[in-house]
């Protein structure tokens, strides 16, 4: 009789394994990062001056499915994890497409081809104290588009393109957005261009044009970018150019790093312009995981605010006063998993 239950549960096991296998396959990953930052915003009446920032600690869900000739289905889905205060916080990228041979549709709310161009280049993660995202985000900038469909190429030859679609995803309004990239990456040398268009129902048109580069000599790495931003927030005439440099060197498990980027004046606002240094040192502890120490500093003009963290960075030191520095001391960790 228990040999007679055994081989019907045998029997079973293999008459639903078929089924199981044809599952989609499912991935969990994330980031767990968080510094301790002491930030000065040049304000006399602060009392309080240390932080304990969430820097994009987050965690991801991804799923692919075979479908055969090539072709699979993705989902993927990401969240801030607010590991300063606990509990989730904001949507991060989420969408559903398809892979294959041609490349990589998506449809969702995801990260668009001109804010990669920028993250590419960038030494401190865009996460750190001192990420470029503090001078080079403008209005509408940087972000990740809604409602928005987009295209990947594969990879030809170390040429590869980006496009993305936002659509109006309303009756009363016919504001779209549209941003494309391309990239070209052949040994140490590192290429991109992005640009980005938003349609502002009953204001001027915002675009802009980033470049980024970057070359690689044995263990020393070397970055630049330039971004063009016309008529930033649907206001005529706002024009502004950014430019930032950067080097890294790699000794051991240390990397030495330092990058500056200078924001121009908006051509319709005088004494609106600042530039940012960023000095810092990361040390791998493995693969995955490394800690680290950053000091940045902004240095505005009278009429400009611009303070370092933010974005990407948990807490930020924007002055209260215009044309007042910042400036941070920051030490964390970042571990991915």
């Amino acid at each position: 009789m228990n040999k007679k239950i055994l081989f019907a549960a045998v029997g079973a096991a293999l008459a639903v394994a078929p089924m199981i296998s044809a599952q989609a396959e499912v991935k969990v990953g994330g980031l767990a990062h968080v510094s301790l930052d002491s930030l000065d915003r040049g304000t006399a009446s602060d009392t309080g001056s240390l932080f304990l920032s969430n820097n994009s600690s987050n965690i991801n869900i991804g799923a692919s499915e075979d479908l055969g000739g090539g072709l699979k289905a993705i989902a993927y889905w990401e969240n801030i994890i607010a590991q300063d205060v606990g509990g989730l916080g904001t949507a991060r990228d989420t969408y559903v497409g398809l892979k294959g041979g041609f490349g990589t549709v998506r449809m969702g709310f995801f990260n668009d081809p001109v804010k990669v161009v920028g993250r590419s280049v960038d030494l401190f993660y865009s996460q750190q104290l001192g990420e470029s995202r503090a001078i080079v985000r403008q209005t509408n900038w940087d972000e990740r588009m809604a409602n928005s469909i987009g295209y990947d190429s594969n990879d030809m030859g170390g040429l590869s393109f980006r496009v993305q679609y936002g659509v109006e995803d309303s009756f009363t309004t016919d504001a779209t957005t549209l941003a494309f990239s391309a990239s070209y990456k052949a040994g140490p040398l590192y290429l991109a261009v992005g640009h980005k268009s938003i349609d502002l129902t009953a204001t001027t048109d915002t675009t802009a044009l980033r470049f980024a580069g970057s070359y690689t000599m044995g263990d020393i790495k070397f970055v630049g970018f330039y971004q063009q931003v016309s008529d930033a927030g649907g206001v005529s005439g706002a024009d502004r150019d950014t430019m930032g440099f950067g080097v890294a060197f790699k000794a051991g498990n240390n990397t030495f790093k330092a990058q500056w980027y200078k924001a121009d004046e908006l051509d319709t606002s005088a004494n609106t312009g600042a530039t940012q240094t960023s000095i810092g040192i990361d040390h791998a502890l493995s693969k995955n995981t490394i800690i680290y120490a950053t000091y940045a500093s902004i240095s505005n003009d009278t009429a400009a605010s611009f303070g370092v963290g933010g974005n990407g960075h948990g807490a930020t030191a924007t002055p209260t006063v215009a044309g007042t520095d910042s400036s941070g001391l920051s030490f964390g960790m970042r571990m991915k998993f």
